[in-house]
């Protein structure tokens, strides 16, 4: 099958134009381990993508076949570039992609991204990310009310890809769903997708089947 992770990893690994063992250095893996994920005999960790998102590889876009958002990346975010700064304003991307909060389908079809400028200190008060890894999304649904309600927009770096705390919240791809759910390891090491709203059960999945987009940093109420 050429559309899986591992060919999108092969893609974006060929985009850096380093080879197999090159690659496998920086990251610090063998030669041999980059070629089983590349040809989906051995699946991808959550671990690895976060170390290869530091050397230019889209991480979402390998576990989702989604690009977010593509058009900053073609413009302004190839290899790390940071985005243009104009002196107490930075660029941050708007995607109008939406997140379901009980979790829904992502179509990057008809995605579409703009840049818009912030105080710097605005975003400072949420997040030390890179701008560049940051963009402001839609949460759908009423599944994380009343912390996230229906329409509000919401921040997420993508520079966070570990899970160092329990029950933060997080932008997630779960079985080609894309979904914000507060995310709780399980002694086990199985995870827990707990919503806010008590009506909603929580559920669990395992964590090859989780697959980090990136850490909700903060919400924007609209009014």
């Amino acid at each position: 099958m050429t559309d899986s992770p591992g060919h999108r990893l092969r893609e974006e690994r060929e985009r850096t134009k380093l080879s197999q063992r090159s690659f496998a250095e920086l990251v610090g893996i063998s030669k041999n381990t980059q070629l089983a994920y590349e040809t989906g005999t051995s699946s991808i960790p959550v671990d690895y993508l976060g170390q290869t998102a530091k050397f230019g590889i889209d991480a979402a876009y390998v576990v989702s076949g989604f690009r977010i958002p593509a058009t900053v990346h073609e413009h302004r975010l190839a290899f790390g570039a940071p985005p243009a700064e104009h002196g107490d304003t930075v660029e941050v991307a708007m995607s109008d992609v939406s997140y379901g909060m009980g979790g829904a389908y992502v179509d990057d079809d008809t995605s579409q991204t703009s840049i818009e400028r912030f105080p710097r200190s605005f975003i400072r008060q949420f997040t030390k990310g890179p701008f560049a890894q940051l963009y402001f999304a839609t949460g759908i649904g009423d599944s994380m009310q009343p912390t996230i309600h229906h329409n509000d927009l919401v921040l997420i770096d993508r520079s966070q890809q570990a899970l160092r705390l329990s029950d933060q919240l997080w932008a997630v791809h779960a079985s080609s769903i894309g979904m914000i759910k507060r995310v709780r390891v399980l002694p086990g090491g199985s995870v827990l997708l707990v919503s806010d709203n008590p009506d909603v059960s929580d559920y669990p999945v395992g964590q090859d089947e989780l697959h980090l987009i990136g850490r909700v940093v903060a919400v924007v109420k609209r009014l």
